[in-house]
């Protein structure tokens, strides 16, 4: 009787069984935190150094300062009050589980990202509490040369369970884009090599989609501490950048905020090359 054998095996030779073994399974994002969280802490110290300012808090988050501050401060924290209301928590059980979402975890994993990718010619940094809550924007992205906010961004994870997410994400950037971009409240520009306290309107707002496996993957780099950019932060990188060019093609018919937005992408892609 002829013996039939599967496909890729041939009589006599050595079957690896390992490449049939499941591969381990990486932990949940959260278990992630500390470490992001640490690495944020380092990240935001070296940025507060080469501006000699407390510019960032430990989080990555841009301090807010200014005459109005302490009432958007209160505005915020009573938003933050009303959910947690209506989700049944304490506002400390309430931040507590955003703090450990996969959006937060998102922002921070994109951060470290594009600092290993871009942090010489970008300060990368997650938006005020102010600008995210009322502006549609995490992270914004600053030009060291020419002090400019080039764009803004806003993380969400690509998964199955969070499509509905997503789609509310584009639609807010679709939003944001048809008032002709969006408005930093608490950025910063660069002048004479000083970090400037400024305001931004009408700056292109995208926004960053990943995996929930690209995020765990991302995060293992940052767990060893991998030097330089691998070659799976690289290929991640460029697909964030084809994204942001399908974006960009999609904006409100607004050739001004079209053309801040090729320059954006081009600044970021550039930059990437050069390092």
């Amino acid at each position: 009787m002829k013996i039939e054998y599967s496909p890729g095996i041939m009589p006599g030779a050595r079957i690896d069984l390992d490449k049939y073994k499941d591969k381990p399974k990486l932990p949940r994002l959260e278990t992630y935190q500390p470490v992001l969280k640490e690495k944020m802490a380092v990240l935001s110290c070296l940025i507060n150094e080469e501006y000699k300012q407390d510019f960032l808090s430990l989080d990555g988050r841009i301090v807010m300062t200014g005459e109005e501050a302490v009432s958007d401060s209160e505005k915020t924290l009573e938003y933050e009050k009303d959910w947690a209301q209506e989700l049944g928590l304490s506002l400390e059980a309430y931040r507590d589980d955003k703090e450990k979402g996969s959006g937060t975890i998102a922002e921070m994993i994109t951060m470290v990202l594009l600092n290993k990718a871009i942090g010489k010619e970008f300060i990368i940094a997650r938006a005020s509490d102010h600008d995210d809550f009322h502006h549609g924007v995490d992270s914004v992205i600053i030009n060291k040369k020419t002090g400019m906010v080039i764009c803004g961004f806003d993380e969400v994870v690509e998964d199955s369970e969070s499509h509905i997410s997503e789609n509310k994400k584009k639609e807010k950037m679709r939003k944001i884009a048809a008032k002709g971009g969006a408005e930093i409240k608490y950025g910063a520009t660069i002048k004479d090599g000083e970090l400037v306290r400024a305001s931004f309107k009408n700056i292109p707002a995208f926004y960053l989609s990943l995996s929930t496996p690209e995020l765990k993957s991302l995060a293992e780099d940052i767990k060893n501490s991998v030097s330089g950019v691998t070659d799976n932060e690289e290929k991640i990188f460029n697909k964030l950048i084809a994204s942001l060019k399908d974006q960009s093609l999609k904006l409100a018919d607004n050739h001004e905020l079209v053309a801040e937005a090729e320059i954006a992408i081009s600044s970021l892609s550039n930059a990437f090359s050069s390092r």
